[in-house]
């Protein structure tokens, strides 16, 4: 899943209603990924649930600081 500006900036405005971490977008050719300043199991799990209706899930690193947005493929 690739997000569009506005749903990141969508995206950043949830996060900080929330009193998340800033999150930091990086969009080149060949590909997209985030970054998070603080990755703490609150906004984890706030990513995870924003994008479960998309039909994406964020993957994270080892580190949980950098993500990509993978489509779910229902079973």
């Amino acid at each position: 899943m690739v997000l569009s500006f506005p749903e990141y900036q969508a995206l950043k405005a949830h996060l900080a209603a929330g009193g998340l971490s800033p999150i930091h977008m990086v969009d080149a050719c060949g590909g997209q990924y985030f970054t998070l300043e603080q990755p703490d199991e609150p906004t984890l799990q706030a990513l995870r649930d924003y994008f479960a209706p998309m039909g994406a899930r964020p993957d994270f690193t080892d580190e949980n600081t950098h993500f990509v947005l993978l489509d779910v493929k229902e079973d």
